[in-house]
């Protein structure tokens, strides 16, 4: 099941911030909210500069058809009209290029897209208010997505308002193709946990060991060696920005990041002396076990209640064996 990100709901940061956060933690779409204001083909263009990943867009207008050159010009991915604020499906020109669909909202019969289905790739139903952000998820919706799977089997199904990490695991269950999340996203102590959560949904019970990087994969180094010239080395070398360091048996000794060089360097005042290594290794990071679950991973994340992106996988004996990085995650 695919993810669009509503960036919209990312109000903590600029928009180009966002649409950097949300092409890096790998969204399969960006959704934009178009309440009939082509000013937000501004904003597009924003994001486009920011990000390769393809716009989903919404359009919610009483015309819907003075939009198709915008999306044409701007060569948008996919785009779903709400049929309430027309009272009608837009006839499609096939020039626009995009995937259309049809938007419905929770009190529309669905016999509305059985009559107009030739004309769109998808059907996208509403579960909350189209353009408001913040709704909750119906138990009702269920059923009337069970149905829409039912009649119309050849059609992608799109869901999008009050997704969270429970709701898109039911909604991968009846046969959602692609969920739209916004507030649960924003509202998230970690925008990477609460994407990984959506994306993964019943993959989370999988274990760590089958996502994790090989031991082979990982840049280490022994503790007798360290030095900060080899720790420098150590992580330009890797293009992870972290190294591992390990005793002669292979058992976990601390971590550093290049975040732990930048904050020993700014901790020595104005003169900006390099740091001693101790003064900068890690020497308690988090560790998983290659038979946690990734269910089990996220919530000692959570815990930690600040970015992680790495983290170190031991075996009983804090040997290190592998390491679970959260875009091979969300890759796998």
């Amino acid at each position: 099941m695919k993810l669009s990100g509503s960036i919209g709901a990312l109000t903590g940061c600029s928009l180009s911030e966002a649409a950097r956060q949300l092409d890096r933690l790998g969204v399969d779409y960006i959704h934009v909210d178009c309440n009939d204001d082509p000013a937000v083909f501004d904003d597009i263009d924003v994001i486009r500069h920011n990000s390769r990943r393809p716009i989903d867009l919404h359009i919610v207008s009483s015309a819907p058809e003075a939009y198709f050159a915008l999306i044409s010009r701007f060569n948008i991915e996919q785009v779903s009209f709400q049929y309430e604020s027309a009272g009608r499906a837009p006839v499609i020109e096939e020039r626009m290029g995009a995937r259309v669909g049809l938007a419905l909202k929770p009190d529309t019969d669905l016999g509305i897209f059985e009559r107009d289905a030739r004309r769109f790739q998808f059907l996208m139903l509403m579960a909350t208010t189209p353009g408001q952000s913040g709704g909750a998820f119906g138990e009702d919706v269920y059923a009337r997505v069970r149905e829409a799977r039912r009649r119309f089997p050849g059609k992608s199904l799109h869901v999008d308002g009050g997704v969270t990490a429970e709701v898109s695991d039911r909604l991968r269950e009846c046969g959602v193709d692609c969920v739209v999340s916004g507030s649960f996203l924003s509202r998230a102590a970690s925008l990477s946990h609460a994407i990984l959560a959506i994306k993964n949904g019943a993959q989370a019970q999988y274990p760590v060991r089958d996502f994790m990087l090989a031991r082979n994969a990982l840049p280490t180094i022994r503790a007798e060696q360290l030095s900060l010239r080899s720790i420098l080395m150590a992580v330009d070398q890797c293009k992870m920005g972290l190294v591992l360091v390990v005793d002669d048996d292979d058992v976990l000794q601390g971590m550093i990041t290049d975040g732990d060089i930048r904050r020993g360097i700014l901790q020595s005042g104005d003169a900006l002396r390099l740091p001693d290594p101790e003064v900068i290794i890690n020497r308690a990071p988090l560790t998983l076990s290659p038979t946690m679950t990734l269910s089990e991973a996220l919530h000692a994340i959570d815990r930690i209640q600040r970015t992680i992106v790495f983290i170190p996988v031991v075996d009983s004996e804090r040997r290190l064996v592998g390491g679970l990085g959260l875009r091979q995650v969300l890759e796998g």
